[in-house]
C-alpha cells in the first residue's frame, strides 16, 4: 500500500525461522521486568506465514499473556477457521488495517475495494472468540470525515 511505514517497497528479506523467533523470545525473557512483554506480531503481514499459529503458541508458551496480530485480515476473510487457528494457539487480539466504511477509501489507499473482506474479517474473529481493534489510516480529504460511521 502506498502508505506503509514498515519498508514494504524494499527488497524482502528471508523471514526469520522458528528457532530464531525462539532465541529473540528467550532474549525477551532475559531483559524482561517483573512480567513478560507484550508481543506484536506485524510486518508486512504476518498472516503469510503458515507457522503464525505455531509462533503464537510458542510465545504463550513461554509465558508471553498477550500476543497481538496486526494484519490487513485477507487470511482471515479468504480462509475459514484460520481465525479460531489463531485464537486457539492463544492469540490475544487482531490489530486490523480498516480504514473505512467505503470501498472508495480503500481503492485510493490501498489500490482495490477491500470493505466486504474487511467486514468477514470481522466476522470471522467474532465467530472464533477473538477481539478484534480497528487500526484506520486516516487521511484528510480521502476518510477523516468517515471516522464517525467507523466508530
Amino acid at each position: 500500500c502506498p502508505c506503509c511505514f514498515a519498508r514494504a517497497g524494499e527488497a524482502p528479506k528471508e523471514d526469520p525461522s522458528l528457532s530464531e523467533i525462539n532465541a529473540w523470545l528467550d532474549r525477551l525473557l532475559e531483559l524482561g521486568e517483573e512480567r513478560p512483554f507484550n508481543i506484536q506480531l506485524s510486518g508486512g503481514e504476518p498472516t503469510v506465514r503458515d507457522d503464525l499459529p505455531d509462533i503464537i503458541r510458542l510465545a504463550r508458551e513461554k509465558g508471553f499473556e498477550y500476543v497481538q496480530i496486526n494484519t490487513n485480515g485477507r487470511r482471515l476473510a479468504e480462509e475459514p477457521g484460520y481465525g479460531a487457528s489463531l485464537a486457539a494457539a492463544g492469540a490475544s487480539v487482531i490489530f486490523l488495517q480498516f480504514d473505512g466504511t467505503r470501498d472508495s477509501i480503500y481503492q485510493e489507499l490501498r489500490g482495490e475495494p477491500l470493505l466486504e473482506k474487511k467486514n468477514k474479517a470481522i466476522e470471522q474473529c467474532g465467530l472464533a472468540g477473538l477481539p478484534v481493534t480497528l487500526v484506520p489510516t486516516v487521511v484528510r480529504g480521502l476518510n477523516l470525515d468517515n471516522i464517525g460511521e467507523m466508530l
